[in-house]
C-alpha cells in the first residue's frame, strides 16, 4: 500500500483517448495487489487486459465501458 494510504475507499478514474471517466469507489486494502505499468516504472497506462479475451487494451483494441478488464 502507498506510503501514507489507510485502508479505505478511494476514488479511481480511467483516463483515455476519449476522455475521463466518471469517479468510481475502490477499496483500498493493505493486501490489495499493486498495478503494473507499460514501462514498468509506476507511472503511464496499467497493464489492463481484456478478461474475455487477455489482449492488453490500448488504442487499437480499446475497452468496451460495459466491460470488465483485468488489472495485472
Amino acid at each position: 500500500m502507498p506510503f501514507g494510504i489507510t485502508a479505505s475507499p478511494v476514488e479511481v478514474r480511467v483516463r483515455a483517448a476519449a476522455g475521463t471517466s466518471d469517479p468510481a469507489r475502490v477499496a483500498v486494502m493493505p493486501r490489495a495487489p499493486r498495478l503494473f505499468t507499460r514501462t514498468m516504472g509506476g507511472k503511464g497506462e496499467a497493464i489492463a487486459l481484456h478478461a474475455q479475451t487477455y489482449r492488453l487494451v490500448n488504442e487499437a483494441c480499446p475497452q468496451r465501458r460495459e466491460a470488465i478488464s483485468s488489472f495485472t
